[in-house]
């Protein structure tokens, strides 16, 4: 399975204003440059390459009006020097997804790291960080 409009379709199909870029649809932005945000949107969500996930994150939370939903794999969690910052009191939810999605069209089964949706929210959270399981929820 690719993932063409994985993200941007079905929340198309829920949310009247959903504004977005798909790789795939030929258009290449850099989300880790400032300049690529233009305006404040209510949310950001996305599924950033894991390399410069932090850059990306960083810039989506200074350009939202809510929150940021990140697709990445649970090593983000892990408190690296370069995303130590990101691991505090902004997120909200971790969600785990089994089974792993399939990122890459020339192999074979799914991607070997498990993934999480993190949710941060823009406001200090004020309770316990919630831990959830997606189980069969690519049916």
């Amino acid at each position: 399975m690719l993932w063409r409009g994985a993200i941007l379709n079905p929340l198309r199909e829920k949310f009247a204003n959903v504004q977005g870029t798909d790789l795939s649809m030929g258009i290449e932005y850099d989300a880790t440059n400032s300049e690529y945000w233009a305006k404040c949107y209510d949310w950001v969500i996305s599924n950033p390459p894991f390399n410069c996930a932090v850059d990306i994150i960083d810039n989506a939370l200074l350009n939202c009006r809510k929150g940021v939903i990140m697709l990445l794999r649970a090593s983000f969690l892990e408190p690296c020097k370069n995303r130590r910052h990101l691991l505090g009191d902004r997120i909200e939810s971790i969600t785990f997804c089994n089974p792993r999605p399939k990122f890459r069209s020339d192999t074979d089964g799914t991607d070997s790291s498990t993934v999480v949706f993190i949710v941060w929210r823009k406001v200090k959270r004020t309770s316990s960080v919630e831990i959830n399981y997606l189980i069969d929820w690519q049916k």
